[in-house]
């Protein structure tokens, strides 16, 4: 069904708050947004329309957009008067990284002003099909379409259809490689920018970002250890001596580049965070007077987020490209052999879950089995979707009425660690990067292993939940590990596999780790958690 763009003009009174509210529902509905986040952002819209009339006044002009723009489903509201935020609330305000995030993948509302007008948009997840029917389509599409160029073609035919295919996938190679520093670079320096509105917003915020990234760093280290055995490397040097020390002393201090150009150019990932870092700090400490360079990178942050969504949207059919061109040149192993790490991952993920429900069943008195189906709902939304802001409203729903949290904490809890903790997306990457060190016959060593660790907790820490920065990070990871490019191939059909569990895994961990935190503030209803 064709969705049409409609923009309609109301004064604002209760009855026109309650029609824009009700319009705004059935819009929702129309594409296919998930029954509680269609509550959660009409309550949102509703909330701040009537802050917008105790300040305009009854009767302002307010203006009502729904539709749908690059295949997202978009909702405007816009006010004509003197800069007002109604979505400010000085005890949960997350900050403009936070904020600005969770409005890209359609879990909050955002709020602009622009020409004198005051604008709160809503812009929802881009339309897609489910991942699962993706592959499916892409693995059928590939699949056909190579056994039916082998049975029609002459080799001959074939030989000059590969020489036609190589430029396309070489394409997808540089075109990762060139957008993943970049990217990287503006998503980290978004994040620190958040940090100085992260000091106001009380210690809460701050011990969870500090507890999630610690827990992100010894998920990622013990994983680490239990995958060695499973990935051996031909050229691994095990000795550890003064020289061991030293190199790894070099990697730290090594961040530290020459010059600002040359880590873009060659797409040098630690230093590009280092740089982030550096320049993020810089702006914060330029407080008001830098505020004009702040929305600069805020803006450039969500188109680099916008390309992301773009590659993301085109690996289906790089997916049919590979197949055919596998099929063709009878080169499928690299496909094939993505089974291993995917056992690995899907082994681990378990071992995670049942190690935390077993961990906050006994420290909360609680039955792990009772847990597990408290979760269940909200992690099979995201686990069919392969999406956390299509559970998102599930997921408060299960952390307050189900587990007891206090709605404070998770109103703060929930979006911080959607966006920082990803201990299943960062062991998804961690598993690949040695899969593919292995595959490759890539040499490591004990410094080699340390840098793969840092990249991964710190590239999903500061990565959002968006389709394609995942495959991003990979590419830059592979770059500055020394893994070639020839990898990346069997990345993005892990990536969407991948995918559906690292959503509901990590979903499932942060609202376990919710209920210790309140626990730990004395906050947790135990009547409501053992019910």
């Amino acid at each position: 069904m064709k969705i049409e763009t409609i923009t309609k003009d109301y004064r604002l009174t209760e009855e026109a708050i309650d029609s824009i509210a009700e319009e705004t529902e059935s819009f929702l509905y129309s594409v296919g947004i998930e029954r509680a986040n269609i509550f959660r952002i009409r309550l949102s819209l509703e909330e701040a329309l009537l802050r917008w009339m105790d300040h305009f006044g009854t009767g302002a002009e307010v203006r009502f957009s729904t539709g749908i723009k690059w295949r997202r489903p978009e909702i405007i509201l816009a006010v004509r008067g003197q800069s007002y935020n109604p979505l400010t609330q000085a005890e949960n305000d997350l900050g403009t990284w936070s904020n600005s995030l969770l409005s890209s993948i359609g879990i909050t509302p955002r709020y602009t002003y622009n020409r004198d007008f005051n604008i709160i948009q809503v812009k929802l997840a881009r339309i897609r099909l489910n991942p699962a029917i993706v592959l499916l389509l892409s693995v059928f599409m590939g699949i056909s379409g190579g056994g039916l160029l082998e049975l029609f073609l002459s080799s001959e035919a074939l030989n000059n259809l590969l020489y036609l295919l190589n430029p396309v996938v070489n394409m997808f190679y540089r075109l990762l490689n060139a957008a993943a520093g970049p990217i990287i670079f503006l998503t980290v320096t978004a994040a620190i920018l958040s940090l100085g509105s992260m000091m106001a917003m009380r210690q809460n915020g701050l011990r969870l970002l500090r507890r999630f990234l610690v827990l992100s760093t010894v998920i990622t280290v013990c994983s680490m250890v239990l995958l060695l055995p499973f990935f051996r490397v031909d050229n691994f040097r095990a000795t550890v001596n003064i020289e061991t020390v030293s190199n790894l002393l070099e990697m730290l201090f090594g961040v530290v580049p020459n010059d600002v150009i040359t880590p873009f150019i060659k797409g040098d990932s630690p230093a590009l965070i280092f740089l982030a870092v550096a320049i993020g700090y810089a702006l914060l400490v330029g407080g008001s007077g830098a505020d004009h360079l702040v929305k600069i990178v805020d803006q450039a942050d969500a188109t680099g987020l916008l390309l992301a969504d773009w590659i993301s949207a085109f690996s289906p059919w790089f997916i049919v490209v590979l197949l055919i061109a596998g099929i063709t040149n009878h080169s499928l192993m690299e496909i094939v052999a993505i089974w291993k790490p995917l056992l690995a991952f899907v082994i681990l993920c378990g071992v995670m879950l049942a190690s935390k429900l077993l961990y906050v069943g006994g420290m909360t008195g609680t039955s792990p089995v009772k847990l597990a189906r408290k979760l269940k709902e909200s992690f099979f939304i995201a686990f069919l979707s392969g999406s956390v802001n299509d559970a998102y409203g599930a997921n408060q729903n299960c952390c307050h009425n189900r587990l007891g949290i206090p709605r404070k904490l998770t109103d703060i809890g929930l979006p911080i660690g959607l966006l920082v903790y990803m201990p299943a997306g960062t062991v998804a990457i961690l598993v690949y990067t040695l899969h593919a060190a292995s595959y490759y016959h890539v040499a490591v060593s004990v410094e080699w292993y340390a840098r793969a660790v840092f990249l991964a907790v710190m590239l999903q820490a500061a990565g959002p939940p968006l389709p394609g920065v995942d495959l991003l990070s990979y590419a830059a990871i592979f770059n500055t590990l020394g893994i070639p490019d020839a990898a990346l191939t069997g990345v993005v059909v892990a990536d969407i596999l991948f995918g559906f569990l690292v959503a509901a895994v990590d979903q499932a961990m942060l609202q376990l780790e919710l209920v210790m935190e309140a626990k730990r503030q004395g906050q947790l209803n135990e009547n409501i958690l053992r019910k």
